[in-house]
C-alpha cells in the first residue's frame, strides 16, 4: 500500500508500523493535507471517506479506479 498522509503527532504510531505492514507513505506537511477524507483507488473501485461527517461512498468502477490511480501516480513523483 502507498499513500500520502499529513505529518501529525497522532499519526506517529502508524508511522512506525508502516515496514512490519508493507505500507508506503510519503509524509507531507499537515497545511497541505488534513486527511480529513479519504481516497482510496482500488483495482475495480474507488472509495472516499469523509472520516469528519462519517460519511463514505464506493464507486465500482475499474475505469474511474485507473483514473485515480493515474493521477495518484502524478502526485506520488512530485512529492
Amino acid at each position: 500500500v502507498r499513500g500520502i498522509v499529513p505529518d501529525h503527532p497522532s499519526l506517529k504510531h502508524y508511522r512506525k508500523l508502516d515496514k512490519e505492514f508493507k505500507r508506503t507513505m510519503r509524509v507531507v506537511p499537515q497545511d497541505l493535507y488534513s486527511s480529513d477524507q479519504s481516497i482510496d483507488a482500488v483495482l475495480d473501485f474507488v472509495r472516499i471517506i469523509d472520516y469528519k461527517n462519517l460519511q463514505a461512498v464506493v464507486i465500482e468502477n475499474a475505469d474511474l479506479a485507473d483514473t485515480f490511480r493515474q493521477i495518484f501516480e502524478m502526485l506520488w513523483g512530485r512529492v
